[in-house]
């Protein structure tokens, strides 16, 4: 290679990097920008918000349920039994409902108790204490009592009265006033009840007869 007064002509090529004539600068470590620049890519930054955190869920309590069925379920056995109740005090009602017939009929319970009781017939009376005769007379029906149940009935708990044109009359107090037979299922017992009433007292007759601990059972007739 030709030297020219002492210069070197390599010296003037171009050197890589864009350099000219000049070696490159040494290699720095990084270094942060200068602070204004730092200053400016903080503000042109888009500022990002933190995202809230939701709070954690609390778990569901159970009490409000527990509470519930507390309350509930005793209510809704006590209804129950109320319904049933009233469900059965409604069928005995109905097992013990009396009615009104004519002398003469007949009349049944559910239980399969059945009454019944005659037309009045003239009755006499010698003893003058029990029935005067210048004042009363006295009349006599017979009771019927049909044991339809698959029980016995005591017949001392048919209880019979009387009215006559919506006054009430007395029985006679006689062997007839109490019956204490006891009447087999499928049987029956007739017995007759004696009344006295006023001479002049004449019109509707009712004879009220009740069959155990059942509803009374009105026979309708007339009294002339």
């Amino acid at each position: 290679m030709r030297e020219t007064c002492g210069v070197n002509p390599e010296q003037f090529r171009p050197a890589p990097h864009g350099h000219q004539g000049w070696p490159p600068p040494p290699r720095q470590p990084h270094q942060p920008p200068p602070w204004d620049q730092q200053w400016d890519q903080q503000w042109d930054q888009p500022q990002r918000r933190a995202r809230p955190i939701a709070p954690a869920r609390r778990p569901r309590s159970r009490w409000p349920l527990v509470l519930a069925i507390v309350i509930g379920l005793p209510l809704v056995l006590v209804g129950s039994c109320i319904a049933l109740i009233g469900a059965g005090a409604e069928r005995v009602q109905e097992e013990r409902a009396g009615g009104t017939v004519a002398l003469g009929e007949t009349f049944s319970y559910r239980s399969g108790l059945g009454l019944s009781v005659s037309v009045p017939v003239p009755h006499e009376v010698d003893n003058r204490f029990i029935v005067d005769p210048d004042a009363e007379r006295a009349f006599a029906v017979t009771v019927k009592v049909f044991n339809g149940t698959d029980r016995p009935v005591a017949a001392a708990l048919v209880t019979v009265n009387a009215t006559v044109a919506g006054r009430p009359v007395q029985r006679l107090v006689d062997d007839t006033l109490f019956v204490s037979q006891d009447i087999a299922p499928g049987r029956s017992l007739e017995y007759p009840a004696h009344f006295k009433a006023p001479k002049d007292l004449a019109g509707a007759l009712q004879i009220a007869a009740t069959g155990e601990f059942n509803e009374p059972v009105f026979f309708t007739g007339q009294l002339s």
